[in-house]
């Protein structure tokens, strides 16, 4: 259909895979903006966002309105993945929104130790999958999510052996 399309030309590795060299100082602006604004709404409501995660209707009974929450959640969310397509691909962005967050829950003892152990594991395996990628000159989003992965995979063994409670 949209190679049909006159006028209309798309590069879906560049959706899929990302392209950190196609990103325009306007591009990285608007990113820096918008993931500076929802740092902000996420400080503002971070006591409703958690309670009304975990507990929605005790949330509801204490006067949180949870749906706009959970709307807003889901804006948010929406926010980060268009915002970031073009800088890290749609593959990426998915694996960073789920593994890191999966063995985070492994270690963590409440939220606040799971949401930053996950964003921990986030960061370790962007940095060294890129790190590692250079050296070996092969694409880094696979790299980042094959690294991400591996921790993934060595905290289940871990914790199978009782390593880890």
């Amino acid at each position: 259909m949209i190679s049909l399309s006159d006028g209309f030309t798309i590069d879906i590795f560049s959706f899929l895979f990302g392209s950190i060299l196609l990103v325009s100082i306007e591009d990285t602006i608007l990113i820096l903006s918008l993931t500076g604004i929802i740092l902000v709404v996420i400080l503002l409501l971070y006591r409703q966002l958690v309670y009304s995660t975990f507990n929605e209707e005790q949330a509801k009974v204490s006067g949180i309105p949870v749906e706009k929450i959970n709307y807003l959640i889901v804006f948010l969310a929406g926010i980060t993945v268009v915002t970031s397509i073009q800088l890290v691909g749609i593959l990426l962005i998915s694996a960073l929104f789920v593994i890191p967050n999966v063995t985070a829950i492994m270690y963590g003892k409440g939220f606040k130790q799971t949401a930053l152990l996950s964003i921990c594991f986030a960061v370790f395996s962007v940095v060294a999958g890129i790190a590692v990628s250079y050296v070996f000159d092969i694409t880094p989003a696979g790299t980042i999510v094959l690294l991400s992965i591996s921790i993934f995979g060595l905290t289940m063994v871990m914790k199978s052996m009782n390593i880890i409670k």
